[in-house]
């Protein structure tokens, strides 16, 4: 048999339908692949092989093998895993040996990122100890209360949010003992600085996080959900689950723009006229985690919406602009304009051209509402039937107002219906996607479903040098 049939199936999944990121219990995302490491690359005499199968690797579902010879409390599979974790793991595996003696009985071994950046990132981010006082409630529960005096002095409370972190959805596998990132909200973040932990993530596809960041480890998710906390000693591989949560919440980036290992959803890149070359296609099939921020938003483009096809819609980073003299010409998107806009259904009967701002959005993606796939194939139909048959129509009713009994609000009402795109969709669709590509394959949108699956090794079992390859396998149909 074949090492590409011999897959090994490392997690399963129920339902993949879409979770909304909240504020709490907030899935981690990750940190990207391709950034080089600014660490020199590992040699065998750095590393200390192991035969231990436990625990797994922590930047990749594989069996771990190596741990880093310093502090001995990491583990990989492979030195293109290590490596990958280099940059981020020196930081702390320098501070390790001092971080051991604890100062006094409630204090518990925590992680902070100030809002300062000194000129060696490694003495700015640093492992501490953290204060918690012991609180007892009217009814006699106690409670553990971590003292942020020092690292949050000039926030108040109101102005704090915290994250529960119990899985990684980066790896897809629960964590050993829930994380809690505290932060400053949002709102507040015009008046604080930049925090130093942004010099370690790829912030091409997250706003760049401001204000101090304390992170810290409980006993269990019931100490936490019960108000009755019981705090932990955070280790050095908790450090990197933290990144990886910071790293995508709300993230932008799509499957191939970082390292993850989880479910995704089927999506559609729209390109704008800067990221598409003459090769390059308009309408692109590609994959979300389901950390995206598209996933958080809860409005739908107005016309697919009325035809029964929920979509949802985010920007994402353009490519680098190198000279461009004007760089707004290479933002327009002629395509999501026709998509997003709702001039067609002005209220009263007047054609309204576009104006520049609709032309000028940059490349977005787009995914359903309602997590079923959406592929490339739906979009490009959905955009024609608006360019080339309710464009047209309603341009014509617009300009026969007066001379007409039918109003262009009837003729709207009639045209932005299910069965009129699904009249027009089979009697085009074989114009645009002749039989002998891949996407005349696809499902039409009213057929697709949601899947399930699970994550499976599709390459050789890693090396000492490398890593092995893994996907996501969908293996069935989830009925509605």
């Amino acid at each position: 048999m074949s090492s590409q049939s011999k897959m090994d199936t490392f997690e399963s999944s129920g339902s993949p339908s879409v979770r909304v990121v909240t504020s709490v219990d907030a899935l981690p995302g990750s940190s990207n692949d391709s950034e080089p490491s600014t660490v020199a690359a590992s040699t065998d005499e750095d590393m200390v092989f192991e035969p231990d199968p436990d625990p797994r690797c922590l930047m990749c579902p594989g069996t771990s093998k190596i741990s880093c010879q310093k502090c001995n409390a990491v583990r990989y599979c492979s030195l293109e895993c290590k490596d990958l974790d280099a940059t981020a793991h020196s930081i702390v595996c320098e501070q390790w040996d001092d971080c051991q003696d604890r100062p006094e009985p409630t204090f518990r071994r925590a992680i902070y990122f100030p809002d300062e950046v000194l000129d060696d990132i490694a003495y700015t981010i640093r492992l501490m100890w953290l204060d918690f006082w012991i609180c007892k409630d009217e009814d006699g529960k106690m409670n553990q209360v971590p003292q942020f005096g020092q690292q949050f002095g000039h926030i108040t409370m109101k102005d704090r949010r915290r994250h529960v972190v119990k899985n990684s959805a980066v790896l897809f596998r629960k964590l050993r003992h829930p994380l809690v990132i505290a932060r400053c909200k949002r709102h507040t973040w015009s008046h604080l600085a930049y925090n130093a932990v942004n010099r370690i993530l790829d912030t091409r596809f997250i706003p760049e996080w401001r204000g101090p960041i304390v992170v810290y480890a409980a006993e269990s998710i019931e100490s936490i959900e019960a108000s009755s906390f019981i705090p932990v000693d955070m280790d050095l591989q908790d450090f990197r689950h933290a990144l990886d949560f910071l790293n995508t919440y709300r993230s932008n980036a799509v499957h191939t723009d970082i390292r993850c290992f989880a479910e995704t959803v089927h999506g559609v890149r729209i390109n704008c006229i800067g990221d598409t070359d003459d090769d390059d296609v308009i309408f692109e099939n590609v994959r979300l985690p389901l950390t995206h921020a598209i996933f958080t938003t809860q409005q739908v483009l107005p016309i697919p919406g009325l035809m029964g096809i929920p979509i949802l819609c985010h920007h994402y980073p353009r490519r680098p602009e190198g000279d461009d003299d004007d760089p707004d010409d290479y933002e327009h998107n002629w395509e999501y304009r026709d998509l997003a806009q709702t001039w067609l259904a002005m209220p009263d009967g007047s054609f309204v051209h576009y104006d520049n701002a609709g032309y000028v959005a940059g490349s977005v993606v787009l995914a359903r509402k309602d997590g079923k796939p959406l592929f490339a194939k739906h979009v490009h139909m959905l955009w024609n039937y608006i360019r080339n048959e309710l464009e047209p129509r309603m341009t014509e009713a617009f300009k026969m107002t007066g001379f007409s009994i039918v109003s262009p609000s009837n003729i709207f009402n009639s045209l932005t219906t299910r069965e009129a795109f699904e009249v027009f969709y089979a009697n085009t669709v074989d114009l645009y996607y002749p039989n002998d590509l891949e996407d005349w394959r696809r499902p039409w949108p009213y057929a697709v479903k949601r899947r399930y699956g699970s994550l499976k090794r599709t390459s050789p079992p890693p090396t000492p040098q490398q890593r092995a390859k893994y996907e996501w396998i969908s293996e069935g149909e989830i009925e509605d």
